[in-house]
């Protein structure tokens, strides 16, 4: 890690000390990866494995098709069925070839791939550079497009050979491509299957068993998988939407993975000597949004405002219990790139007088919504309570994930005018941190900003080869969003993570994505 970016968290992991002192005696620090024990076999080798794992996440498994998904916790399980040519890192922070063996960037605008020779789709066809050719060609086609859609053409010179052509220089190209929704898929899958079984398809670690939506999907293990076949022979994600629900089911062994236990929760999960606590910092940062195609949110006034009587501090402490990180950028602070901006502070009475300014003397009445998620409600909550002191009048709309996202997605014909949601993306580079978020054709632009300065300094920022400039026009643009008052971050979210005490292979996380591809339960005769 660049020395700059660990003094960064560093200092914002000190903000811990108070959780870490209650899981100290059975967790890891945050940032380490633990194995875990041997559940009553140590010094022993494992006569074999657990068949079955039951993980259970804090969303809903939403989707198969790959390009079609802003859930990153389906797009965790894609790497599980998938694979992309580069992958990151999280331990490392280096990309590392996983498809390719190999990579040379020819020219600011050319990349060559050179590629593995013994990889085959779960249907047995072969894997070669027209897949990959393939995948990216339909990739642009989808919500995954902001990944790929700076590819001017591409040229396959053999079946393990590729160039990829750019339209122009980007240098978060490699970071863009790790993303699990431009995976490789299979081409003959393609054009001898129908597409919703051809999706299915790919060269992963497991293979997509029953889905049953709502509550469970399953994972079977890929025994010719060309990375050597899992110790786990099957994983099922189950839903289970209750937070305390799900530390209720890790406690009574119904599962054995839980994602985002409640912070009243984490203390007792660390002090039970049968489970273990594993605490990463995040790339989750929890925001709300203000839509500015939507009156009276299309004032800039109005959002400053609004901006000024949100009292974010009181919302951390009420919903984390202070164990989080603070954020006022729409950078993540973890991103090389990430400046010190000013940011608005809380003041009920500027608030007030802005609303004045902006023709709503006594207030004005909208809604709030969320994906019903127990810490989105609660801040939706906190915030409507907020800013009925300014005069705001907000009913809270709680819905299920599977219509919040539809109805804030930019295409949505039926607008919701502020919503509290969370943003995953910063492990993609910098550019796409701010590109899906901000850019008028952004997927995930759910406010709906529409600024020809944003698009072009998003633009010149990406193709910037000297790093110190592109560090300048980054803290510019930081700056002119946060001005906008679009976008307002509540903190950065740790990733928790509850799980039996003889879990093994769990790796730290890519962000929110949770590689489960070697996580294994030994058992001893």
């Amino acid at each position: 890690m660049e020395v700059h970016k660990m003094k960064k968290w560093l200092s914002r992991l000190l903000s811990l000390s108070l959780l870490l002192s209650l899981t100290a005696c059975s967790s890891p620090a945050p940032g380490q990866s633990g194995s875990g024990s041997n559940g009553g076999g140590a010094g022993k080798e494992p006569t074999g494995y657990q068949e079955t794992i039951v993980w259970c996440p804090r969303l809903d498994f939403m989707t198969q098709d790959i390009h079609h998904t802003p859930s990153m916790v389906t797009k965790a399980t894609y790497l599980w069925v998938y694979n992309q040519l580069v992958e990151f890192d999280p331990v490392t922070e280096q990309i590392i070839p996983v498809l390719c063996t190999s990579w040379e960037q020819l020219s600011d605008t050319q990349w060559k791939f050179h590629l593995r020779d013994d990889v085959y789709f779960h249907n047995g066809d072969k894997f070669s550079a027209e897949d990959v050719k393939f995948s990216y060609e339909i990739a642009n086609q989808g919500n995954s497009a902001v990944r790929v859609e700076g590819i001017e053409s591409m040229e396959v010179l053999d079946e393990q050979t590729i160039v990829i052509n750019l339209k122009s220089c980007d240098m978060d190209f490699l970071y863009k491509i790790t993303a699990p929704e431009v995976s490789i898929l299979s081409k003959k899958a393609f054009d001898t299957m129908p597409e919703e079984e051809a999706i299915k398809i790919g060269t992963g670690a497991y293979k997509y068993g029953e889905w049953v939506q709502g509550d469970h999907v399953e994972f079977l293990a890929n025994h010719d998988y060309w990375n050597g076949a899992p110790k786990t022979e099957r994983i099922v994600l189950r839903y289970i939407p209750e937070p305390s629900a799900r530390t209720i089911a890790l406690q009574t062994g119904e599962v054995d993975l839980i994602q985002e236990p409640p912070a009243t929760d984490l203390a007792a999960i660390a002090e039970d000597s049968n489970l273990r606590l594993e605490q990463y910092p995040g790339s989750t940062v929890s925001y709300l949004f203000l839509n500015c195609s939507v009156a009276p949110f299309d004032n800039q006034l109005v959002r400053e405002a609004v901006a000024h009587a949100i009292n974010f501090e009181e919302i951390r402490q009420a919903v984390y219990l202070g164990n989080c990180l603070e954020l006022n950028n729409v950078m993540h602070s973890s991103n090389e790139f990430y400046s010190d901006v000013e940011s608005y502070s809380y003041d009920i009475e500027k608030a007030k007088e802005l609303l004045t300014e902006a023709g709503y003397p006594n207030g004005f009445s909208s809604f709030i919504a969320t994906a019903g998620q127990a810490n989105d409600v609660a801040i939706a909550t906190i915030i409507q309570s907020q800013l009925s002191k300014a005069g705001i009048t907000l009913e809270v709309q709680n819905m299920d994930s599977v219509a919040f996202n539809a109805l804030i997605a930019p295409s949505s014909t039926e607008k919701i005018p502020m919503g509290v949601t969370a943003f995953s993306g910063y492990t993609y580079g910098a550019d796409s941190a701010l590109r899906v978020n901000f850019h008028s054709k952004g997927p995930q632009n759910y406010c709906n900003l529409n600024d020809p300065y944003v698009d072009e300094m998003l633009d010149k920022a990406v193709a910037e080869k000297d790093a110190e400039v592109r560090r300048q026009l980054y803290a510019e643009l930081e700056q002119y969003l946060v001005n906008l008052a679009v976008y307002l971050p509540n903190c950065i979210e740790l990733n928790n993570i509850g799980m039996k005490d003889g879990v093994e292979g769990f790796i730290q996380p890519n962000g929110i994505i949770m590689d489960l591809r070697n996580v294994c339960i030994p058992t001893y005769d």
